[in-house]
Order: structure tokens, then sequence, then C-alpha cells
């Protein structure tokens, strides 16, 4: 739909084909978000769509923010068990 946000969430469990299919039915002027935390994929590595994020750096229309432990806003103990993984 023209104008909608799509958000896709914990896709670092998406295959690149799953990624594919719904990246390539993003309509006009839509926004899509994606996210996906790599240390949390429950499928083998070669089989996630996080492989492909690669392909996705340097292109100009096409934004990647990627987060550390430091910009985790949890309670400490959150971030401590996070740092030990």
């Amino acid at each position: 739909e023209e104008g909608a946000i799509y958000i896709m969430d914990e896709m670092q469990n998406a295959t690149p084909e799953q990624l594919k299919m719904a990246l390539t039915r993003i309509g006009e002027n839509c926004t899509a978000v994606v996210t996906m935390d790599p240390s949390q994929c429950d499928i083998r590595e070669e089989d996630s769509c996080v492989r492909d994020l690669g392909r996705f750096r340097n292109h100009p229309d096409i934004g990647m923010i990627e987060f550390t432990n430091r910009d985790v806003v949890r309670s400490e103990i959150v971030k401590a068990i996070l740092g030990c993984y």
C-alpha cells in the first residue's frame, strides 16, 4: 500500500529468499524497517539472510544502523549478560 511503513522484526531467522520476497513487495513511497540480531539466529548461519546484509551496504537509497552493547537500553544486568555473550 502506498505510504505504508513495513516493520519486519526478528528477520535473522528468515532465509535469503524470504527476505527478498518481503522486500520486493514494498510499494511506492513506502518505508521498510528490517530488524535482526545475528547473535540470536535460530537457523544455520549459511541459511539465514544475515549473510546477505553486505549487498545492502553503501547503496544510496538504503540506510543501515548497527547497534552495539552500548546501545542497549535495558537493565544493567541485561547489559552484563549480553556482554558475556
